[in-house]
């Protein structure tokens, strides 16, 4: 349900497969607002910070794929990567993830590719239903090892795919939200 997990779930993922070895993980969001408050979740300044993870994240944006250090961090096997784009950054030919970047020697999207253990995690999956052929395709293209959808109101179509649910009767009989 809304406002009961779905960002800690997202965060214990992450630090879980990290325990596990991975290093490259994609969260695609479905625009620029719920992007923006992704970010501030894995920002210790913001209040919206979540805290708790073993791992601490290199985060890369589309504000800096580009820096030096982004791409010394890309080189470095040890560092969490966590990628956090919307999915309009990610789908079209033309976007700047998809051109060679001087100080990667490759285009973004190129690196996730070739990353063999990379986990996609699909903020508010709902949007991204069947028909949602450029976002699949560009997901497909990725091959990540796993792609984990998280939201609070499923496509129809994807309802035999869920594999938890906690409805916010759930969550308010909890007390984990106000009525």
């Amino acid at each position: 349900a809304t406002g009961v997990g779905k960002t800690f779930l997202m965060s214990s993922l992450i630090d879980y497969c990290a325990t596990q070895g991975v290093r490259h993980v994609l969260v695609v969001t479905p625009g620029s607002v719920i992007q923006a408050k992704t970010l501030a979740n894995f920002d210790q300044a913001s209040t919206k910070f979540v805290a708790g993870a073993d791992h601490e994240p290199f985060i890369i944006t589309p504000e800096n794929f580009r820096s030096a250090s982004v791409s010394t961090a890309l080189r470095d096997e040890e560092v969490l990567k966590v990628f956090v784009f919307n999915v309009h950054q990610l789908i079209s030919p033309g976007r700047k993830v998809r051109e060679t970047d001087e100080n990667l020697g490759d285009a973004l999207y190129d690196y996730l590719r070739k990353s063999d253990d990379l986990l996609v995690i699909s903020d508010e999956h709902h949007i991204y239903h069947k028909d949602a052929t450029a976002f699949s395709g560009a997901i497909r293209d990725l091959s990540p090892f796993a792609l984990v959808g998280l939201t609070a109101t499923p496509a129809e179509s994807d309802l035999p795919k869920v594999v938890f649910q906690y409805t916010l009767c759930e969550a308010i009989a909890d007390h984990h939200v106000k009525i």
